[in-house]
């Protein structure tokens, strides 16, 4: 994700490891297969890390289960 995006990798490290905390926290679980898992996941990092690029704050709300 952080090749040819401008983005640097540990940008994209530190959001994915909030994202994970928060699930973990909330005891979310994943219930559809890996690939569209995986799909899903991507998309909510790619948001992610542009709201943090734009906003200059960082703040992960996960409203929904990935299912």
């Amino acid at each position: 994700m952080a090749d040819g995006t401008g983005v640097h990798q540990y940008t994209i490290d530190h959001v994915l490891e909030n994202m994970i905390d928060s699930c973990k926290e909330l005891k979310l679980r994943v219930n559809t297969p890996q690939r569209e898992a995986r799909r899903r996941v991507m998309i909510v990092l790619t948001v992610q890390v542009m709201n943090v690029l734009h906003s200059g704050y960082h703040r992960i709300a996960v409203y929904e289960t990935l299912n």
